[in-house]
């Protein structure tokens, strides 16, 4: 690593990370519609494009990759786990991703889209 972005939070680093990339009419898909920086695409000149996962497993395909990736792609911010769904995606989705993207030489933000939410232990009770 040879360049480090210090910022004050993560919608400050997502903005600069974008606006780093962006190219007028270039193209950056999503895995969810939570955390869409729409506006800051759109405000750079690109393209946003939401990815449909289908329920009830919302995996990756080899079909679904084909038809959203293009020479025009330039980037994909991908949760995993995937939020709202809660899915947590297997390696070979996340090496069926890596491999589009090297294919189209795409930069992948792979976020983790529960990074605040805290499981707690299931109470228990005896009798």
């Amino acid at each position: 690593m040879t360049e480090v972005m210090v910022t004050s939070g993560g919608t400050e680093a997502l903005t600069s990370a974008i606006l780093a990339v962006v190219e007028p009419a270039t193209r950056w898909w999503f895995s969810s519609r939570c955390m869409i920086p729409t506006a800051i695409i759109r405000q750079a000149g690109g393209i946003p494009r939401l990815v449909r996962l289908e329920p009830p497993h919302w995996r990756l395909t080899e079909k679904r990759c084909e038809a959203f990736f293009q020479p025009h792609t330039k980037a994909v911010l991908f949760n995993n786990p995937l939020n709202p769904a809660a899915v947590v995606y297997p390696r070979e989705d996340l090496e069926l991703l890596a491999r589009f993207c090297q294919e189209f030489d795409t930069v992948c933000d792979l976020r983790p889209g529960l990074e605040h939410v805290i499981f707690r232990r299931p109470r228990t009770y005896s009798r």
